[in-house]
């Protein structure tokens, strides 16, 4: 298990890592939050508060189009170190923790994943950290509050325009029906050589636009499955 120095866990954080690994997960990415303090200490982010909802709205998109049993909803789409967790044969199998400079955290879920591993993006993990403005890492989690604090930062790497998410979803859907244990090196290939899945950064300006497309995603396919749902029982009932 893995945390920051300026960081704090939860009081339960050890057995709620260890609950998602003993019902399936091979590695388990928690939630970085700040406790009041800290909030007290933070610059005002209200202008960033559509990136978080993005990113909920985005990760119950990924729930609804290509739903992993290992993964369930509710989740989160963040793998950072400050809250990571892995048994001992996944961290060996990848080779552990990728040797780069930057983003190391985000590299070696993206490592577990490709591998074949389960990864659990868990609300139940919690680690509090600091509000520092200035930190050791150049482009690490300090210069990112600070770059938000000042609107001069595009949206996390993690967010993608919504469109493009949907058509990433949909695709790694039916490739995961299709290749069965094939999948995550296929899946890789693709993402990689892919210029219709070509990460794009969003930008700030843009996020309003894309949490109201979400959200109507999310309406229609939710209705979609209720109506699903509705003709399995009708067909039962018959």
């Amino acid at each position: 298990m893995t945390t920051d120095a300026d960081s704090h866990v939860d009081v339960d954080w050890i057995a709620a890592n260890l609950s998602e690994i003993a019902i399936g997960a091979d590695a388990v990415a928690g939630v970085i939050a700040f406790d009041a303090a800290a909030r007290e200490a933070l610059p005002n982010l209200d202008h960033r508060a559509d990136e978080w909802q993005l990113a909920a709205l985005h990760a119950r998109l990924e729930d609804l189009l290509d739903p992993r049993a290992h993964d369930p909803w509710p989740r989160h789409i963040w793998a950072w170190g400050a809250s990571l967790a892995m048994t001992v044969e996944t961290y060996r199998a990848v080779g552990g923790v990728p040797l780069i400079a930057l983003a190391e955290d985000r590299a070696l879920a993206d490592a577990i994943e490709r591998a074949g591993f389960r990864l659990r993006h868990s609300h139940a993990p919690v680690v509090f950290t600091s509000p520092r403005l200035t930190g050791r890492a150049p482009g690490g989690f300090a210069d990112l509050i600070a770059s938000h604090a000042a609107n001069a930062s595009p949206c996390d790497f993690a967010l993608e325009p919504t469109r493009v998410l949907v058509q990433r979803l949909i695709l790694r859907a039916r490739l995961r029906r299709e290749m069965n244990g094939d999948f995550p090196a296929y899946w890789a290939t693709v993402e990689a050589t892919s210029l219709r899945l070509r990460r794009q950064r969003l930008r700030p300006a843009l996020l309003a636009q894309e949490v109201r497309l979400a959200e109507r995603l999310i309406v229609s396919l939710k209705c979609r499955e209720n109506r699903r749902h509705d003709r399995r029982a009708d067909g039962v009932t018959a």
